[in-house]
């Protein structure tokens, strides 16, 4: 069974200004991912994507929640291309305030890039959506069966720094959609992806097996 998420546990964080407050992002449309920062998460594609937008769209502000091996060469980039001050990494955070940084993001990325005989069932994708943000992911496996392009989501080719850029520009450009998909994606995930469905689920297939035997 894919992975799931608790809606109830991130839906008390909806609203929640304080991680705006705390990096001084009011106002700011603000792109966010969360995880450890390693080569499979794409966050290199990410920063390059946010670089080239950023010249057209200087209120967009970059925000990587997490910690990992890829944290140093991330900064060093953003430092070599003057973008600090549209950049914020927090490194790492206690995962119960992970929903209160989710809530700080407009838009919300999983820049997952292919890599062999990898399944991808990550839990970040049903945590955006649960606190009902659109979604922009790789079309790679099991990404592409979460996010529906144009319905939770917006889909682009892994690894691909101009279609990454483009997604993000759409989505920077139109709050409507943004809240559209995001609404969709919480409806989504709030019926489809709930440890209380798979629990479900479980139960089901032994009931079955049991049957069988």
């Amino acid at each position: 069974l894919p992975n799931s998420v608790d809606p109830q546990r991130f839906a008390k964080a909806r609203g929640d200004h304080s991680v705006r407050a705390r990096h001084q992002l009011e106002g700011k449309r603000v792109i966010g991912f969360v995880g450890s920062l390693k080569p499979w998460h794409g966050t290199e594609t990410l920063l390059a994507a946010f670089r080239a937008l950023h010249t057209t769209a200087p209120n967009a502000h970059l925000l990587i929640v997490g910690d990992g091996p890829g944290r140093a060469q991330l900064e060093n980039y953003a430092q070599m291309h003057d973008l600090n001050g549209a950049v914020t990494f927090t490194g790492n955070v206690p995962y119960d305030d992970i929903p209160r940084y989710i809530a700080a993001m407009d838009i919300a990325v999983a820049p997952y890039i292919p890599s062999k005989n990898f399944y991808y069932s990550p839990i970040k994708i049903f945590e955006y959506m649960a606190m009902g943000k659109p979604v922009v992911g790789g079309r790679i496996g099991q990404v592409e069966e979460v996010i529906a392009n144009g319905e939770t989501g917006v889909l682009f080719e892994p690894g691909n720094i101009a279609a990454l850029q483009a997604a993000l520009a759409q989505l920077v450009s139109d709050s409507p959609l943004c809240r559209r998909l995001g609404e969709n994606a919480r409806a989504w995930v709030e019926t489809e992806r709930t440890w209380d469905n798979n629990a479900r689920q479980v139960v089901q297939i032994a009931e079955t097996i049991k049957h069988k035997a």
